[in-house]
């Protein structure tokens, strides 16, 4: 039952059970107004993951444990590994997504968190809700491309090396290997919670990769060089807040983080943001 009309259903319930009529079910009947705002409230959370859900995403991680070492793919297909005591049960960065917190990865403490490849795609959609104040080499958000392995076949959402700023990045998997980035105009280092997503589309050997920043259109990246991501070669470990295997962690709070088998629209992603509600 929606949680509409689970609110509708109880307050009629309560009526009945004071004696009240039904006629006495109006806007301004006390018990009406708080189910109202307990709607609204499941209704905002309802809202967020169906505009997830909607991006039909391969793998989706809420983040949102409380104890143990797992992190749970929503889809049930790649579950991850928190690793060296990442911090669980920060609070949660968007006032959507309902009850969930997020995680603290302490760069410092070589934290992160790991898991098997996901399958190799030529086109996605990645987004995480984030908050650092850290402007270094590889602040990772999420990837899975791993030097150590000479196979840089993949793509990360993180920061750009040089500026600190938002930034894609495609590899095509030859060693030395051949990248392209977009590289967007938002400086990420500012301590406020950010919803970040990075879109890629690979047709006919052209890349075209755009960021989005806080629901708004940052930047794009046409018929980019190199970066023509290759589905024959293997995929590699996805790895978030880690770069490489065992160096250039990153330092943050992060939350909710998918991956789509679409680049989305940017009607899509206005959806998304609509539905995150504020940044807290």
């Amino acid at each position: 039952m929606r949680p509409v009309f689970r609110a509708i259903f109880v307050a009629v319930f309560i009526a009945t059970s004071l004696g009240l009529p039904p006629a006495n079910l109006s806007a301004e009947n006390p018990c009406f107004r708080l189910l109202r705002i307990i709607s609204a409230e499941n209704e905002n959370v309802d809202a967020w993951a169906e505009a997830v859900s909607a991006l039909n995403p391969i793998a989706w991680y809420r983040l949102g444990e409380q104890s143990g070492v797992t992190a749970y793919d929503e889809t049930g297909s790649f579950n991850l590994t928190y690793t060296n005591g990442v911090t669980l049960g920060r609070p949660r960065l968007f006032s959507g997504g309902g009850s969930n917190t997020d995680v603290d990865i302490n760069r410092g403490s070589n934290q992160y968190i790991i898991g098997d490849p996901l399958p190799m795609l030529t086109e996605f959609t990645v987004g995480a809700w984030i908050k650092t104040t850290w402007k270094g080499d590889y602040n990772w958000f999420f990837g899975n491309t791993d030097t150590s392995t000479g196979n840089w076949n993949g793509y990360s959402l993180r920061t750009d090396i040089t500026t600190g700023y938002l930034a894609g990045v495609a590899c095509d998997g030859t060693t030395p290997p051949a990248c392209g980035s977009v590289v967007g105009t938002q400086d990420l280092a500012d301590g406020n919670s950010h919803l970040v997503i990075y879109t890629y589309k690979l047709i006919g050997g052209n890349a075209t990769a755009s960021l989005w920043y806080d629901g708004a259109y940052d930047t794009t990246t046409s018929d980019i060089a190199n970066g023509e991501i290759n589905p024959s070669k293997p995929a590699q470990d996805v790895r978030i807040g880690e770069f490489n295997n065992g160096g250039y962690n990153a330092d943050l709070e992060i939350g909710e983080v998918f991956v789509a088998p679409i680049s989305a629209t940017s009607a899509q992603l206005a959806a998304l943001a609509a539905a995150a509600g504020d940044a807290e």
